[in-house]
């Protein structure tokens, strides 16, 4: 919700020192993590509405000390919660609100908006001193695609509420997607948890894990398994093979939810990191897509997005990878598809228009070259195996495909010539949390 920039300083303000009476704790004496810890505490022991205290400090607070536009996008559950500590009313009983230009206002994570939504958090790697890695296994399933799940979501509602706005019969229309599992798992936690149709799923048996599968089954999603292999697929035979010709959706190629949306938010958390170079895994392609698109829109438009505060300059010259599995036995089984929507001509047009660097490219993983391990120089592993060790020892949760930047990473960096002091930027899209599909 886009507010009163001066009312939500009052209102932080007033939280703090009402909790500062309470507590006999004052702000310039206590951490400040520590004293939003704590008076996030009380705002639940008093009100009941669990705020989170690392976004209360830096998503608000740090936020307001240099924020000098009159009005901010912060998250209703964040404000009710202040008001109500304070006033014991709601915000909107207590404030105007300001609703111009909302489509700029932060709404993922759905439970917890705020931008950006992710972390970064950065990793000591012998030899180089500015490598970053975004990572989006904190989200509410554990990757990246709980982002496209909400753009799903955002689809259907619009649907609902148009609908009731023409009194119109409500007829929502069901979704077939190609899936791996990642994205399915994600899409469906939030069609179930909002009472939407079951998603179609379109896998294949040879390429799918047990375990994945069995979690689409419990999650709900309707399965129809076939050979991905053999031949191209399409619209058309997407929505025959799921028996959803009548009205149905296909959310792999068709065109009717933008899919320039999925990563939007995801794209400008990246760019505004101003990188030298970006390392991302290259699975539907849909994530590398979205970030050059951003990025080419933002160098090329005379009036930048509000989401936008990267430094054109750099960008313009920054090395964007892809890390593409080669072959179907692969440890990077959701980057692995014998037929993807995107050819290379599609990205040669960003790599080859003066949107990045000319380096920029989609590179096959090298699962087979083994280097030094860094702990025991007297052992030789994989790229991969190094690149998890890393994640491990940062505490960052990932599997083969959702670090595979990072893998990527390690097999060119010597090739690109990356410096010690390039900023590096690594996506990793996470591990799905497969213990929210377990069968209760």
């Amino acid at each position: 919700m886009k507010v009163q920039t001066a009312d939500l300083r009052q209102l932080l303000h007033s939280a703090s020192y009402n909790f500062e009476l309470k507590s006999n704790l004052t702000i310039e004496n206590t951490k400040y993590p520590v004293f939003f810890e704590k008076l996030c505490t009380d705002i639940f022991a008093t009100v009941g509405i669990q705020l989170n205290s690392s976004t209360l400090y830096k998503q608000v607070f740090i936020r307001l000390k240099t924020w000098e536009k009159p009005t901010i996008g912060i998250s209703l559950d964040i404000l009710n919660g202040l008001s109500k500590y304070v006033y014991n009313t709601e915000y909107t009983e207590k404030y105007i609100q300001v609703f111009e230009d909302d489509s700029e206002i932060p709404e993922f994570p759905w439970n917890n908006p705020s931008f950006p939504a992710t972390h970064v958090i950065p990793v000591q790697i012998e030899g180089y001193n500015n490598v970053w890695i975004k990572d989006e296994s904190i989200n509410p399933t554990g990757v990246h695609k709980d982002r496209m799940a909400w753009e799903v979501y955002l689809f259907y509602k619009n649907k609902l509420e148009d609908a009731l706005k023409k009194g119109e019969k409500i007829r929502l229309p069901r979704l077939s997607l190609i899936s791996n599992g990642n994205a399915a798992l994600s899409i469906q936690n939030l069609l179930s948890e909002f009472g939407f149709p079951n998603l179609k799923v379109l896998y294949d048996p040879n390429l799918v894990d047990s375990q994945i599968v069995e979690a689409m089954r419990n999650a709900n999603c309707e399965l129809w398994p076939t050979d991905l292999q053999s031949n191209l697929l399409r619209t058309d035979n997407i929505l025959e093979l799921t028996k959803n010709q009548t009205g149905g959706v296909d959310l792999t190629y068709g065109e009717e939810i933008e899919k320039n949306t999925f990563y939007d938010w995801l794209s400008y958390e990246i760019l505004n990191l101003n990188p030298t170079y970006c390392f991302v895994p290259f699975g539907s392609g849909e994530v590398l897509r979205n970030i050059l698109e951003i990025n080419k829109m933002e160098l090329r438009s005379p009036k930048t997005s509000k989401r936008f505060f990267g430094n054109k300059n750099i960008l313009s010259k920054c090395c964007f990878i892809g890390a593409k599995a080669a072959e179907s036995n692969t440890n990077y089984k959701m980057l692995y598809a014998k037929y993807n929507k995107f050819t290379n001509s599609d990205f040669d047009f960003y790599f080859d228009h003066g949107v990045c660097s000319k380096n920029s490219k989609i590179a096959l993983l090298n699962e087979n070259e083994k280097i030094v391990n860094p702990n025991n120089i007297s052992e030789k592993i994989t790229y991969l195996e190094l690149a998890s060790m890393i994640a491990t020892e940062h505490k960052i949760k990932h599997e083969p495909s959702g670090i595979s930047g990072l893998a990527m990473f390690f097999q060119l960096k010597d090739e690109l010539g990356i410096l010690p002091d390039d900023k590096v930027i690594i996506v990793n899209t996470g591990k799905i949390k497969l213990d929210l599909f377990n069968k209760k």
